[in-house]
């Protein structure tokens, strides 16, 4: 059986090289805008099955991984910037702060559609970041000449803002990292440590 990494995220790509799989690269081209959730635990679990769900339909036999990130603060979701003035929005927003970065991991077997995912949380402590470090760090990624592209916004390492009210159904919004196991007839993968 095939395995079909659904991203073409550089991070994602780099921890099944670790695992010395084989596989191959089918990215999703989803509208992530179209998945919506105030909960960022649920917005990422969501997207990355909504993306793992897109490539299991172009095949019958193989094992899918797909992933999503977000940043998460007060409540404030971030997910990747449009435009260098978003980018540097955000980070000063960031800067001297703590928040936490919200990763989901999918697993799904296209042939018999079963499903396991995780959801990891880890808290971050930015230290104050100077102006001039900002506008260094944004000047490195193309923001504004990959907006259209979703393909090439995965690579940034920075988010997009979408202030919704976070409701951590859970409750369990502590730990560095931590992972979160939901009971609603879904495998859950406890415990694990996922790379974004």
């Amino acid at each position: 059986m095939k395995i079909v990494l659904a991203s073409e995220s550089p991070f994602r790509r780099r921890a099944l090289d670790m695992l010395g799989l084989e596989y191959e690269v089918s990215p999703s081209r989803i509208d992530e805008k179209a998945i919506r959730d105030e909960n960022p635990l649920e917005l990422t679990r969501k997207i990355a099955e909504a993306k793992a769900r897109k490539v299991a339909s172009n095949y019958s036999d193989a094992v899918i991984v797909a992933g999503d990130a977000v940043a998460a603060k007060g409540s404030g979701i971030f997910e990747k910037p449009v435009n260098h003035a978003e980018a540097a929005e955000f980070l000063h927003e960031l800067s001297g702060s703590e928040f936490q970065f919200i990763t989901a991991l999918v697993v799904l077997d296209s042939r018999t559609e079963k499903i396991l995912s995780t959801v990891e949380i880890l808290n971050i402590t930015f230290r104050k970041l100077l102006d001039r470090e900002i506008q260094d760090y944004i000047a490195k990624y193309p923001v504004p000449e990959l907006r259209g592209s979703v393909r090439e916004r995965r690579r940034l390492s920075i988010f997009r803002a979408d202030r919704r009210q976070l409701q951590h159904r859970n409750g369990n919004t502590r730990g560095s990292p931590n992972a979160v196991s939901q009971r609603d007839g879904r495998d859950r993968l406890d415990n694990e440590s996922i790379c974004p």
